[in-house]
């Protein structure tokens, strides 16, 4: 029967079987269990177990592909098996393995973990020790043939002679959330790679080289390495920086010797690792040595023999300071973006990571995957081990030897101590303010609110609203309201000063800000007095038109939300009318408003019988919401310091330390004081606080 193969589910890689449809099974005759023969490029044995897979399909893990010289989406060849008990299997270990972990791996050890997989010589077998896979090589099996290991098995261990396989030995399945991206890079090398026949029939040149380009962490190296591993070719590794040497001629000579070699071992990968720091863009380089390496490393990728198989792949994460010159078709031909997983990708990732992970009923690493918007890879990882090590901690605090899963509260406290690789350089927050919490406005709220669910589907088919302009005189809650807004819909939010864009380069500000508002979706973004921004300046315009431009771009990511707030009204010099999809004035407060104002920020302080949350309500018309706060605030300081003055125990604010504080200017400093005493700080002449003293 002729099966196409796919991906194993990572559950089950390194168990030793393949999994098939019920129905294929039963057409082909075997059942739960079963040998089954592979024949593909080689021939090779492995049992057969159901499983949800597609009529006409196989799942294979990478190391059973690999054994039967196999890959994604080849058609095999599968058949019946016979095989019988070994009475003698001798292996050696395929890796250079740390100590540690070859201490362990004594032939009962080995046997333990092979029980009932079936083996054939020059067969390679992948199995657990602690996390790591550990591959071990079949040198000879006792009947000839396919065997089984059973209990009366014994096995023979010799010293390996070389290192066949690389430490970490990398496969698809061990790769989350990067399946579009993996088929791409699978299409431009390892198709030509097994195919080449097919190429020369249609006069098709194969692709030379690939660059993978994206935030650090996303999995760059891991697709390269895995590609490797799979088609078991050589895979020689640059590190971008390593490469370069300060004498004259040196780094050219070991570019030189790279090619050389790769063309001698061929089929092989050439990766080259922060290529932006062998190959950067000459005309923003000084020194004459980058020029050259450039220079070398054009030629060398123009003087590959297209029969050689050699193929060059580059991973960057700042793919603008590369050499025009490397990023055209003949060189590198196709460029293929990694970028941050989503919610379902990161499920998947945190699974793979976990999988060796003792977890507790109360892990859902569904719901953590939707937590942990902006993390790569590289950070789930971390947080896995983060979340081991907290359990850990509690085994120590517990006793030694006291048996300890890994909970979910492991993981939600490791969340806080993770930066995720896409959001550092900027704070983004989790804001415990909610709308509720926000003192009338009560308008203003809904429509946002409105707007949010709309955006993110929870309600309605409207058209999507991603920019939002609030704007008012300033004092009047703007800013608050826009992160009560995202605490109450848990989005990640930034808060952006116009100091943060203009100290340095604004423009590269800006664009730095929403690429990586960009990569942490769902989040709000919060221009905090965009027209300070956007005001007529020298050299303004570049500014002006980068928001723009940015804003445009940014309103199409799914998840993308931005508000921006305004004090000089909804005209903002410098950008269109059209800029935002929804614009609202948020007015000075009401009456009401300013009641629940009052109430809030007087709650549990003394005062005068004579005072009511209405009365004080009544003397604050005209002020802003952040008017009323201070003035709020600065009446009990004034009565707190009279009392302080006149030796009272307590504060006890009346209607004359209201009036005094409204007609008071704070800004004038001959205004600011009563007696000896200063009205903000509430300390006398030469007096210090009492933690200085």
């Amino acid at each position: 029967m002729d099966l196409a193969v796919r991906k194993m589910p990572f559950e089950d890689t390194d168990k030793g079987h393949v999994l098939m449809n019920p129905q294929d099974m039963k057409a082909l005759g075997v059942g739960e269990g079963d040998a089954v023969e592979i024949v593909s490029s080689r021939r090779s044995a492995v049992r057969v177990r159901s499983g949800d897979v597609r009529t006409g399909e196989i799942a294979a893990d990478g190391v059973t592909r690999s054994n039967a010289r196999t890959g994604v989406g080849e058609m095999v060849s599968v058949s019946p098996a016979q095989c019988q008990e070994a009475y003698q299997v001798t292996v050696s270990l395929a890796q250079m393995l740390p100590q540690h972990v070859q201490s362990i791996l004594q032939p009962s050890a080995i046997k333990e973990r092979l029980q009932g997989r079936i083996v054939g010589a020059d067969d390679v077998v992948g199995m657990r020790v602690f996390s790591s896979r550990v591959l071990v090589t079949v040198v000879g099996v006792a009947p000839r043939g396919y065997a089984y290991v059973g209990q009366s098995t014994e096995i023979g261990l010799t010293p390996p002679e070389t290192e066949t396989y690389p430490l970490r030995f990398t496969t698809y399945e061990d790769i989350g959330g990067l399946d579009a991206e993996v088929e791409k890079v699978r299409e431009m090398v390892e198709f030509p790679m097994r195919h080449p026949e097919l190429f020369d029939r249609f006069g098709i040149e194969p692709p030379r080289g690939l660059l993978l380009w994206g935030p650090p962490g996303t999995g760059k190296t891991l697709v390269a390495r895995a590609l490797s591993s799979q088609l078991q070719v050589t895979f020689i590794h640059i590190d971008g920086p390593e490469v370069m040497h300060k004498y004259y001629g040196e780094t050219e000579r070991r570019l030189r010797e790279v090619f050389s070699e790769a063309s001698q071992k061929s089929p092989s990968i050439v990766f080259i690792d922060e290529i932006d720091a062998v190959a950067p863009k000459r005309s923003l380089v000084a020194g004459d040595v980058e020029k050259r390496v450039v220079a070398q490393l054009l030629a060398l990728m123009d003087g590959m023999n297209t029969q050689s198989q050699v193929v060059v792949i580059g991973a960057t994460n700042m793919p603008e300071m590369l050499d025009p010159a490397l990023r055209r078709p003949g060189r590198f031909d196709r460029e293929i973006y990694i970028g941050p997983p989503d919610s379902v990708g990161r499920h998947e990732i945190l699974r793979i990571h976990a999988r060796n992970m003792p977890l507790d009923s109360s892990v859902d690493l569904g719901l953590l995957g939707s937590l942990t918007a902006g993390f790569v890879g590289a950070d789930l990882e971390i947080l896995c081990k983060e979340a081991g090590m907290s359990a850990l901690r509690r085994v120590r605090a517990a006793g030694q030897g006291r048996p300890v899963a890994v909970e979910m509260n492991d993981f939600l406290a490791s969340m806080g101590t993770v930066q995720p690789a896409a959001a550092r350089g900027l704070r983004f927050e989790r804001s415990s303010t909610r709308l509720s919490d926000v003192a009338g406005m009560q308008s203003t709220k809904d429509r946002l609110r409105f707007v949010v669910e709309n955006a993110m589907k929870i309600q309605g088919d409207l058209p999507e609203v991603r920019t939002v302009l609030l704007h008012g005189p300033s004092g009047n809650g703007k800013s608050t309201v826009v992160k009560a807004l995202a605490g109450e819909f848990g989005l990640k939010f930034l808060e952006v000063t116009p100091a943060q864009i203009l100290s340095g380069f604004p423009e590269k500000a800006v664009e730095d800000v929403f690429t990586a508002s960009r990569r942490n979706v769902p989040c709000l973004v919060s221009f905090n007095r965009i027209d300070a921004l956007t005001s007529a300046r020298e050299g303004g315009q570049s500014l002006q038109a980068q928001i723009e431009h940015e804003l445009e771009t940014s309103s199409k990511v799914p998840g993308f939300l931005f508000v921006a707030t305004s004090a000089a009204g909804k005209d903002l010099p410098g950008l269109p009318a059209s800029t935002f999809d929804l614009e609202l004035e948020v007015p000075a407060p009401d009456l009401d408003t300013r009641k629940e104002l009052v109430r809030k920020f007087t709650s549990g302080l003394e005062m005068d019988d004579s005072l009511t949350v209405g009365s004080i309500a009544a003397r604050t018309g005209g002020l802003t919401s952040g008017q009323v706060i201070a003035m709020c605030k600065k009446a009990f300081v004034l009565a707190a310091v009279e009392a302080k003055a006149s030796g009272l125990g307590h504060g006890i604010a009346s209607e004359r330390h209201f009036d005094f504080v409204k007609e008071a200017s704070l800004d004038d400093p001959k205004r600011r004081r009563i007696g000896d005493h200063d009205l903000v700080s509430g300390r006398g002449r030469g007096e210090t606080c009492q933690e200085n003293r």
